[in-house]
């Protein structure tokens, strides 16, 4: 478990190393940070199985799960990109030494595919059945990103410190 990061950054990089494999994350909010640029803000989950549709339960204000490889019926990882949580500006980590940057990726640093690269991955990866596209549906709130109805607005504790 990868704890106070934002939802993006559960959604775009994977939390487990060779030889593990992650196929799915489950990302539980913590709305506690709601006020913050980047949010929602919490706890990452990661796994090296995914669970099937029957398995799950939507939660559109408390958890988020992303799946890799397109194990979850649709393509994308269903997240804005990662923000600066100082001014809110997107920016990308670096695959490698986990830094931040602002502004648009260095590509030259992604380790694109790297699951690919590993042994027997392409049998394993083979074995794998992705969720039909239909059964994503259900798990579907209408919003282009997770939605989140506080996300973004100032604390109430914070406001009340300044008066």
């Amino acid at each position: 478990m990868t704890p106070d990061i934002q939802v993006s950054e559960c959604g775009h990089n994977t939390r487990l190393a060779y030889p593990k494999v992650q196929l799915f994350a489950y990302f539980e909010v913590k709305h506690a940070d709601d006020c913050y640029h980047g949010c929602p803000y919490g706890n990452c989950h990661a796994f090296t199985t995914f669970p099937q549709p029957d398995d799950l339960e939507p939660s559109y204000t408390d958890g988020h799960s992303f799946f890799w490889h397109n194990l979850g019926g649709r393509p994308g990882s269903g997240v804005k990109p990662i923000s600066n949580p100082t001014s809110g500006a997107y920016g990308w980590e670096d695959s490698i030494s986990g830094g931040y940057h602002d502004g648009k990726p260095d590509y030259s640093r992604m380790q694109k595919d790297h699951d690919e690269h590993y042994p027997l991955w392409a049998q394993r990866k083979s074995a794998l059945k992705p969720w039909p596209a239909d059964a994503a549906q259900r798990f579907d709130n209408g919003q282009p990103y997770p939605y989140q109805p506080k996300c973004g607005r100032p604390c109430e504790w914070f406001l009340q410190s300044e008066h």
